[in-house]
C-alpha cells in the first residue's frame, strides 16, 4: 500500500507477493493456539472475478475496469498504480521470457512514472536473471 516508488534495496524482498500480507495469519499470536483442521469458510474463498487475472493484466487495466475488478475488497487501498508497480515487481522476480515484452512496453509507455519506472526495473532483472538461466 506504500505510495510512489518502491526503494530498489526492497524489490527483491517483495518476491512474489503482489499485495497484502498474507503471513499475517501465521504470525498473528491469536491463530498460534489454532488447530482447526476444517477447510476454509466459503466467505473467505477468492471471488470468481479473480481467478482469471493474470499479473500483466494490471498494467494494461484502466481506472474503470479496476473499480469494478476490485470492488468491495481492500485491493482498492493500493489503488491502480500501486497494483500495476507491484505486478512489475513481482514479473522481475518470478516472470519468464514472455514477461520481457510486456515489461519493455509498459516501462516505455504506461501512464504512470512510478509504474514506467518499476516496470524498467523488472526489465533489467528479469534481462540478467534469464540470461544467466540460458
Amino acid at each position: 500500500e506504500h505510495r510512489g516508488s518502491i526503494p530498489n534495496e526492497h524489490r527483491e524482498g517483495i518476491g512474489e507477493w503482489l499485495f497484502g500480507c498474507d503471513v499475517c495469519q501465521d504470525v498473528c499470536p491469536y491463530n498460534q493456539g489454532s488447530t482447526s483442521n476444517h477447510p476454509p469458510l466459503e466467505a473467505f474463498e477468492p471471488a470468481a472475478r479473480w481467478e482469471d487475472v493474470q499479473l500483466a493484466d494490471f498494467l494494461s487495466m484502466d481506472a474503470s475496469a479496476f473499480e469494478t475488478w476490485a470492488k468491495g475488497s481492500p485491493l482498492k487501498r493500493t489503488k491502480l498504480e500501486g497494483l500495476a508497480r507491484n505486478a512489475s515487481i513481482v514479473l522481475g522476480n518470478r516472470g519468464n521470457k514472455t514477461s520481457l515484452r510486456v515489461l519493455e512496453e509498459v516501462s516505455a509507455g504506461h501512464a504512470s512514472e512510478v509504474v514506467r519506472e518499476a516496470a524498467a526495473w523488472a526489465f533489467e532483472r528479469l534481462s540478467r536473471r534469464l540470461g544467466r538461466e540460458e
